[in-house]
């Protein structure tokens, strides 16, 4: 049936076994089961309980008509005596429903707000009336301009450099919950400049325009918006300089075949822009690599509980109902692609005590039959009297007919938890100073909470 015949929709109202999607003050009815699903009530018995005589027409379902409308507190009395549910804020509940219930509770939502929204022309102020299910309104005696739903497009985009990307949060949010960048789409500009726009805006990182790529798109009806969610890639830093002296510093770690394998990570830090926070519109904003990212999407709870507290904070990514899961996935699986190739992707580069002070190594973890395939390895122990027991330790784990473990260098590092810092000095008597600057770069991977300093001076 269509929205535009008046007798099949009064018909429909009247089917006997029509139903009612209830709205009632902004939320939503949902059963209190482990899975719970949309509560759809009878629209017959619940019709004395709506606060409006204009029903929304959503659609058939099975071949019975479905309808919407804002309710009055009474239908709880019917809601009461039926099945257990419970009335919920979708945006907050709507991730624990199924796709085909959550998208029929935001519609529903959706619709009642624009009607009530819409109950006087902006124009002449005259009252409007519902037209076509409620679809669309027009001022009283059907004269004047048509009235239909709106969508407010807004760009949702993430922003990348190397193996970086950029997430923000507003203060509003959960504690820890970081997103991807967001912002509404302005009159006269095109998605691509409002990509580069809100990211310079609210972080103050420049996007190369020829990098954003559409990608997907969410319809978030809180209250009535479009998601249109985008990839791009920051423009570098200039800072050649700092980016010359650690390729120099770089040669004395690795084999100088195995550059351009370790360049890919290490270097990668150096080419981040510094974002400049608009506090107004974010409370932060900061890079984050890609281990630390795939560790928190990961199904290891330990993992995450440990980086939690090592950072002093809950950190929490959107849920997978949301365009910024799907964004950031998504980037994750393609970097991961890329970097296939990388020999001993699996071992983690950093690993050292969460507390205290102690010796710790940059390590090389080297291929014997390929010189070219080499990994950066941090570690640092506080049961350590010597760096040459934590070499050791290593080499047990690591030396194989394919592999061997050599010390780059040692120093110490200054682990403050409650101060939320860690300080690289120092140097090994035995196995020299290491480049500190690189494992500094590392460890940022792994903490990026903490702010991470570096003095070659100290023992």
């Amino acid at each position: 049936m269509g929205r535009d015949d008046p007798a099949a929709l009064a018909e429909a109202k009247a089917h006997a076994a029509a139903k009612l999607v209830p709205v009632l003050n902004g939320q939503s009815l949902i059963t209190t089961q482990d899975k719970p699903r949309a509560v759809i009530l009878e629209l017959q018995e619940a019709s004395e309980h709506l606060s409006t005589d204009d029903l929304v027409f959503l659609g058939l379902q099975d071949g019975t008509p479905v309808f919407t409308a804002a309710c009055k507190e009474s239908i709880t009395d019917l809601v009461s005596s039926g099945a257990e549910a419970t009335w919920v804020d979708l945006r907050r509940d709507g991730p624990k429903l199924i796709g085909g219930d959550a998208a029929l509770l935001a519609l529903a939502q959706a619709l009642v707000r624009w009607n009530r929204s819409n109950a006087f022309s902006a124009a002449t102020g005259e009252p409007m009336v519902s037209q076509q299910g409620g679809h669309a309104r027009v001022a009283e005696g059907g004269k004047g301009r048509i009235v239909y739903p709106r969508i407010d497009p807004a760009a949702i985009m993430l922003v990348s450099c190397g193996d970086y990307v950029l997430l923000g949060r507003q203060s509003r949010w959960a504690p820890g919950r970081y997103s991807c960048l967001a912002g509404f789409i302005e009159i006269g500009e095109t998605l691509e400049m409002a990509v580069a726009r809100e990211v310079q805006e609210e972080a103050g990182v420049v996007v190369d325009p020829e990098s954003i790529r559409y990608e997907a798109s969410q319809p978030w009806p809180f209250p009535q918006s479009l998601m249109i969610g985008f990839q791009a890639q920051a423009c570098h830093s200039q800072d050649t300089a700092k980016r010359e002296a650690a390729l120099d510093q770089l040669k004395s770690c690795v084999h100088p075949l195995a550059q351009h394998e370790v360049e890919h990570s290490l270097l990668a830090e150096l080419a981040l822009p510094t974002p400049a926070v608009d506090t107004v519109e974010l409370e932060d904003a900061r890079w984050f690599h890609l281990t630390w990212l795939e560790r928190q999407l990961s199904n290891s709870a330990a993992a995450t509980s440990e980086d939690a507290i090592a950072n002093g904070l809950t950190f929490s990514l959107p849920g997978s109902y949301a365009l910024a899961h799907t964004l950031i996935s998504s980037w994750i699986a393609r970097q991961r692609q890329n970097r296939s190739h990388l020999w001993k992707e699996e071992v983690e580069s950093v690993d050292i005590d969460q507390s205290g002070t102690y010796k710790y190594v940059l390590l090389r973890l080297q291929n014997r039959q390929s010189k070219h395939q080499s990994r950066l390895l941090v570690r640092g122990r506080q049961s350590a009297g010597y760096h040459r027991d934590i070499v050791q330790s290593e080499q047990q784990v690591h030396t194989s007919e394919e592999t061997e473990v050599k010390c780059v260098g040692g120093g110490r590092i200054a682990f403050h938890t409650d101060e939320r810092r860690i300080e690289i000095y120092g140097y090994s008597s035995e196995y020299d100073q290491a480049p500190h600057s690189i494992s500094a770069a590392l460890v940022r991977t792994r903490y990026p909470f903490l702010s991470v300093t570096v003095s070659y001076s100290g023992y």
